[in-house]
């Protein structure tokens, strides 16, 4: 059994795949990446025994990422998106700070932000050096059984569903943690789906309107 499971959705900025392999792999972990996709690693010129392919028809950022929840089988459960990076030793610093902190179930870092356009820095306006802190997916380290009990990414949401998960591990009490250093390069290139500003809005009010009616109606 791997201590780290990474699952890594394929589709939009597959041609950055590579690269996103590779950040995983220099992290110098015990890890399985569980490559969720319909294409093949090795037409990527990938070719890991770390790499376990999970074919999967393209249907959506939350049901790869299901497909890669019910596959994983390490100690420690992150998220990468194809066309960004973990910086040197980042999951091995989350991991120190979870292991240190034995009351939180999950530990965020912070995200910096690569415009390969700089017009889009308009559309995300990420702060001071292009860095923001408040807590994203691919950012964050969960403890396995901890993001087993916020259950399954919510496949009606195009986008967002990484926001309303997240809304649900507060909901239901979970407490997290924050790692002072950046744990996630994020490249933003134009197939990005958050560059979608309609689909984005109207997935976020769907994300904000399901907290509600959760917190309305609690089981």
């Amino acid at each position: 059994m791997p201590e780290f499971s990474i699952v890594l959705p394929v589709k939009n900025g597959a041609r950055f795949s590579p690269r996103a392999v590779q950040s995983i792999l220099n992290q110098k972990v015990d890890v399985e990446i569980l490559w969720i996709s319909e294409f093949n690693p090795t037409d990527f010129g990938i070719h890991s025994e770390y790499v376990t392919w999970h074919y999967q028809k393209a249907s959506g950022i939350a049901s790869a990422r299901n497909l890669g929840l019910e596959k994983a089988t390490g100690t420690w459960l992150g998220f990468l998106d194809a066309d960004d990076q973990f910086p040197a030793e980042a999951l091995a610093n989350l991991r120190v700070n979870l292991l240190i902190n034995s009351s939180i179930e999950a530990i965020f870092g912070f995200t910096k932000y690569e415009f390969l356009e700089t017009a889009w820095r308009e559309i995300y306006r990420p702060g001071q050096d292009d860095t923001v802190e408040n807590p994203i997916l691919g950012a964050g380290l969960w403890r396995m059984e901890s993001a087993l009990k916020i259950g399954p990414f919510d496949m009606d949401l195009e986008t967002g569903e990484d926001v309303d998960w997240l809304n649900r591990a507060r909901e239901i009490g979970q407490k997290t943690g924050a790692l002072d250093e950046i744990t996630l390069l994020k490249t933003i290139h134009g197939e990005n789906l958050t560059l979608q500003a309609e689909r984005v809005n109207l997935d976020l009010l769907k994300v904000a309107f399901k907290s509600i009616l959760r917190k309305r109606n609690p089981l």
